[in-house]
């Protein structure tokens, strides 16, 4: 009878839930004997009878606690759940009793437990998303139901892509029920913790769907309350802003929802949670990357918090990262950033040394670079000694980093045009380190380019930096650049000076320029770019500057000097 059945699984369940090693050995038992697909079955058979069908959920629940370590059992039992059609039973149960809150909590909860070992793909899987979907609309966000269906709805979304967009496709009156429940002062704050985990799961790939949504998450974090009990919530709405900000067509809705103030001020009252001073950083730097909303982080303290982020969260790689990144791209709206990033580079610095993330590395290299730019930052960079300690590391540490060695070269470009700084850079060991990019390096236009620029400003201001060019190999480089890359005109005005700052003193350098090719190098850049006047004329120089030298007047001639 229907009665003894349900007896009879609920004396399974009591015997599969036992403390260990009972409870494993009655799982074992169960599953060895065909246990799962006499549920099943039993499901099928008795499906009108809510009784039966809550008993059988129960039990299979109970049954589902795999131990991952043993590969034997685990695999028998996921194959048994696919061979009986488990899920798509479980499915049909649901459906069939959909104002049972007991039996709908419990086949939510049977579902999480077994989402991570179900197939992604699996036909059953997608309907259940959108079932469960349906089923949080129209329940009330109190019931113990409620919160089963959604921890269901975000294990399934976890599972795979196709999952998040099936259930971001949903129609938006869906999503705007569901996002309802964040403002609703009758919802509990592990609720709307969930509904925003959900969200920040989803919007990871459906983020240019779901930018409507930005709005109700914005206006929940301005009532919550900001302390301890609230950071995961801060952690998953500012997470889901974050992934809405990837899209810069969300950018505007999220400003004009009021998003910035709600970062910043997360920022501030949760400096004790690294977790969300991440993701608010994130979020910051994602939207810095539209140039139209640069100006309008900084008018709501964006830099500011920013800043504060790097010191109270020194060892976390992730929001020394991303505020970082965000005040690379705030660098470029004003004085006044830069000069505010400039008096705290000590941030990066530590940073620089504390973590070995590659993105935050090449981060921190391209801010010395943008701020070397500035005359006046630039001062205040080459005053202090850390400075060129992390330059030199940067240099030495990523050889083979293009971008690194690029910026560092824009860094050292820039700098190296103070004159008051050249013996220090030649005693911190610069030179060969520019000689080295320039050979791992020589096809690269910008590295050869900046590189020659370097090497001009030094030989020009000191005749002892034209020596140790000579003697770091620096002028067979600049000569292959002029043979390797005789088409782009800034790298050959640039390797023009930088031959001109190295041999114009020096019988030495002029006999070892020679000797590496110079003469037909110099020849070939004058007919490439004739009405190029920067090249004409420090061409003209070399080549007066070697006809001085008899010997060589000949082989000016030859080559139609």
């Amino acid at each position: 009878s229907a009665k003894c059945t349900e007896r009879a699984f609920q004396t399974l369940f009591l015997l599969s839930t036992d403390p260990d090693p009972v409870g494993t050995f009655a799982r074992k038992e169960i599953l060895e004997n065909e246990g799962i697909e006499a549920m099943v079955l039993t499901i099928w058979k008795h499906m009108e009878n809510g009784k039966v069908i809550l008993a059988v959920l129960h039990a299979l629940w109970a049954v589902s606690v795999f131990d991952i370590h043993d590969n034997d059992n685990l695999t028998m039992a996921l194959a048994k759940v696919e061979q009986s059609r488990a899920l798509e039973a479980v499915l049909f149960s649901l459906q069939t009793h959909p104002v049972n809150l007991r039996i709908l909590e419990s086949g939510c909860d049977l579902i999480q437990r077994l989402s991570p070992m179900l197939p992604s793909r699996q036909p059953e899987v997608r309907s259940a998303v959108i079932l469960f979907a349906n089923s949080a609309r129209s329940l009330d966000a109190s019931t113990k139901a409620y919160h089963a269906c959604l921890g269901a709805l975000l294990s399934l979304c976890q599972l795979s892509d196709e999952n998040k967009h099936e259930f971001a496709n949903c129609r938006d009156e869906l999503h705007n029920d569901i996002c309802q429940v964040l403002i609703s002062d009758a919802s509990d704050l592990e609720t709307k913790e969930l509904i925003c985990e959900l969200y920040w799961c989803v919007s990871s790939v459906a983020g240019s769907t779901l930018g409507f949504i930005a709005k109700k998450i914005i206006d929940s974090m301005k009532y919550l309350p900001q302390n301890k009990q609230s950071s995961n919530y801060f952690e998953a709405a500012c997470g889901t802003l974050t992934n809405l900000a990837l899209d810069p067509e969300n950018h505007m809705v999220l400003v004009d929802a009021g998003a910035l103030t709600q970062i910043a001020n997360a920022i501030q009252s949760f400096d004790f949670s690294d977790a969300v001073l991440s993701a608010s950083c994130t979020a910051l730097a994602n939207l810095s990357t539209s140039s139209c909303i640069r100006s309008a982080i900084i008018s709501h303290g964006g830099v500011s918090a920013l800043v504060e982020s790097m010191k109270s969260a020194p060892t976390s790689a992730e929001v020394q990262g991303e505020a970082s990144r965000a005040l690379l791209n705030l660098c470029d709206v004003s004085m006044e950033v830069r000069k505010v990033t400039t008096d705290h580079l000590f941030l990066f610095f530590d940073a620089h040394y504390r973590h070995d993330d590659i993105i935050l590395q090449e981060i921190v290299s391209s801010m010395l670079s943008k701020l070397s730019k500035d005359g006046v930052c630039r001062k205040e960079m080459i005053s202090t000694s850390r400075t060129y300690d992390v330059l030199v590391r940067l240099f030495k540490l990523h050889p083979s980093n293009k971008k690194i060695q690029k910026t560092s070269l824009l860094t050292l470009r820039n700098v190296s045009t103070e004159s008051s700084i050249t013996p220090i850079l030649l005693n911190r060991g610069f030179l060969p380190l520019v000689v080295s990019a320039m050979s791992a390096f020589p096809n690269d236009v910008d590295i050869q380019e900046s590189s020659c620029i370097v090497l001009r400003n030094l030989g020009s201001l000191n005749s002892e930096a034209a020596v140790e060019i000579c003697s770091e190999e620096g002028i067979n480089f600049i000569v292959k650049a002029m043979q390797n890359l005789s088409d782009c005109t800034p790298t050959q005005r640039a390797s023009c000076g930088a031959l001109w700052a190295c041999i114009h003193d020096s019988d030495v350098n002029c006999r070892i320029a020679v000797s590496l090719g110079a003469i037909d190098a110099v020849i070939c850049l004058v007919l490439v770019h004739p009405s190029d006047v920067f090249i004409l004329e420090n061409a003209i120089m070399i080549l007066e500057s070697l006809s001085s030298f008899k010997e060589y007047v000949k082989q000016i001639v030859d080559a139609g000097g």
